[in-house]
């Protein structure tokens, strides 16, 4: 049973990558409506926040930088991934690009915060969302360990055609999140 869940979710992740291989100029320039980051912002879990795990996109990922940098000008403390063998570590973000350095086609941060931080706020990427708050991600389940451990209200961020009326797929170690973010939309989930 569960092999047949991975292969759904293979077959389910194949098109979504290369559609956005295909459209990667025209998202790049793709950003997140004023009207969403108001919600986003004005939403209870991020307004009682003082720690907010985020991550910093591929060229195939909604660019969330804007995003990031204006929770920290709200006073949030932004925290950014390092993998670290099965595991993200994490360390605080910074727009100075002198903190960060490449691991793989990723920025992360040189710095890592021991121990981790607890956070508030998670907001995770994804491949798709389903209304369910079932997550697709790249499929190393970095995320998911993340997810699993934490209290914190979660958030993933995919383009708009990613948020998915239909179920997806999900095997045992699978986390779900509370909400979804894409550049037109903020929606919390059942």
């Amino acid at each position: 049973m569960i092999q047949n869940i991975t292969k759904a979710k293979g077959q389910l992740r194949a098109p979504i990558r290369s559609v956005r291989e295909q459209q990667v100029l025209k998202k790049s320039k793709i950003i997140f409506s004023p009207e969403v980051v108001a919600k986003l912002v004005e939403h209870p879990k991020l307004k009682g926040a003082s720690k907010v795990a985020v991550f910093l996109p591929t060229e195939f990922e909604p660019n969330i930088k804007q995003i990031a940098e204006y929770l920290q000008k709200l006073g949030l403390t932004t925290y950014i991934p390092r993998v670290n063998g099965e595991s993200l570590d994490w360390g605080e973000y910074s727009a100075d690009i002198s903190q960060l350095e490449y691991q793989g086609n990723l920025l992360a941060p040189k710095k890592i915060i021991n121990p981790s931080p607890i956070f508030d706020v998670i907001i995770a990427p994804a491949l798709a969302v389903d209304l369910n708050g079932n997550r697709l991600g790249q499929g190393g389940a970095y995320y998911d360990r993340v997810l699993k451990v934490s209290k914190a209200f979660k958030i993933a961020v995919v383009f708009d055609e990613e948020f998915l009326p239909s179920d997806i797929p999900v095997e045992p170690h699978d986390q779900k999140v509370d909400a979804v973010l894409t550049p037109t939309k903020f929606l919390e989930l059942n």
